[in-house]
């Protein structure tokens, strides 16, 4: 799976990641649409606060769910999804870094 990498301030790599698997009650999105938020450019030019490097970007978008976990109702796949990333569920992988 494709990645983009903020580095530095300015600075973006891409990359290869291993594709994840959702666990139970999560889904795998495929990123359709992005949108840049002003929190971004501060994050470009390094004036954000509460950002450390390397930072993946991205908390505004749309998708498509790819995959269901076990136990997830009441989604389907190929269903169009956004998502509010800062509610935060304290237990998953990106909560937990």
């Amino acid at each position: 799976m494709r990645q983009a990498i903020m580095t530095s301030p300015g600075v973006i790599s891409l990359g290869e990641t291993l594709k994840p698997t959702p666990g139970p009650g999560e889904v795998l999105l495929r990123i359709a649409r992005i949108g840049v938020c002003g929190s971004d450019v501060h994050v470009w030019h390094g004036t954000h606060p509460y950002t450390s490097y390397p930072v993946v970007q991205g908390h505004e978008f749309s998708a498509v769910i790819e995959e269901l976990g076990p136990g997830v109702n009441g989604l389907t796949l190929g269903m169009k999804v956004t998502a509010m990333p800062q509610i935060v569920c304290g237990r998953c992988g990106p909560c937990l870094r």
